[in-house]
């Protein structure tokens, strides 16, 4: 990506930061969606003509006490913070090593086969499922069936219709998916697949093209997830995610139960695994 097109991402993020934030009410008529670009500016103490500039995507060179204040005035969180820097460090010729494409990843290998007892999974940057438990098979789908380029947590989420409909607060954890989608293309805003991945989406799924334009970002994460598994019913559990060591771009996420009710949960599926382990002469389900 060159740098005037990742001006321009940078200008398009903080015009949708600023819209999102409530406009002013001027004798009980909404004035505007979102505030203005000179109160930016004033709460910012920068020119209106440089926050133009930094909107337009024609600032290449932002100061960081500007980005600083910019980004306290639209009242940006903590993850977008990182991605507004990520997208800086590329303006100034820095930013995320790519690494090699397809490296094998042989640390979340390691982790995920000793995780027996609940779902594990390793992503890269594009949600990529690089390692992955029988327990995530069990959970989400059968990965290994998949072609390579669909064991990807966007593409299962927004086409796989036994992923969706075990997600049972679907919408959520969409939202939440595109916004870690787009952190991933913030720190690495020349990866062509992600690109490619974005524009497949965009076509196959409204949703996903909504969900992209609304240009949420959101960094590795924590929380909980209600699923609904045809054997184990329905069950909340927690899910962290844990960036990895080494030059590439990989976090693991575990599982854990979130109660007595996800503890059954989960036993169950270790059961079903088990006992499916013990028909087949192959190697054990764990991928790299």
């Amino acid at each position: 990506m060159e740098r005037a097109d990742v001006a321009k991402e940078l200008g398009h993020f903080l015009r949708t930061r600023r819209e999102r934030l409530g406009p002013e009410i001027e004798s009980g008529v909404r004035r505007t969606r979102g505030l203005r670009r000179e109160e930016v500016a004033e709460k910012a103490a920068v020119s209106r003509e440089y926050y133009a500039k930094l909107e337009q995507g024609r600032a290449l060179n932002p100061s960081s006490e500007v980005l600083e204040a910019v980004a306290a005035a639209l009242l940006l969180s903590g993850d977008e913070v990182m991605y507004v820097q990520d997208l800086v460090a590329r303006l100034r010729g820095g930013g995320v090593s790519e690494g090699a494409d397809g490296a094998p990843d042989r640390v979340g290998a390691r982790l995920v086969e000793a995780i027996r007892d609940r779902p594990a999974f390793v992503v890269d940057q594009r949600l990529d499922i690089t390692s992955w438990n029988d327990m995530t098979c069990e959970l989400l789908v059968d990965l290994e069936s998949l072609p390579p380029h669909h064991r990807n947590l966007s593409w299962l989420l927004f086409t796989n219709p036994e992923v969706r409909s075990r997600c049972v607060e679907w919408d959520e954890a969409a939202r939440q998916n595109v916004a870690l989608l787009r952190g991933g293309a913030g720190r690495h805003p020349d990866d062509r697949r992600i690109a490619h991945l974005v524009d497949e989406l965009s076509v196959r799924s409204s949703s996903f093209a909504r969900l992209w334009a609304s240009h949420d970002v959101l960094g590795r994460n924590y929380g909980s997830r209600i699923f609904e598994h045809p054997r184990a019913g329905r069950f909340e559990v927690h899910y962290d995610a844990l960036q990895l060591p080494g030059s590439y771009d990989r976090h693991l996420t575990v599982y854990s139960a979130h109660d007595s009710v996800g503890e059954r949960a989960l036993s169950l599926m270790r059961s079903i695994c088990d006992a499916r382990r013990q028909d087949e002469t192959g190697p054990s389900r764990t991928h790299r």
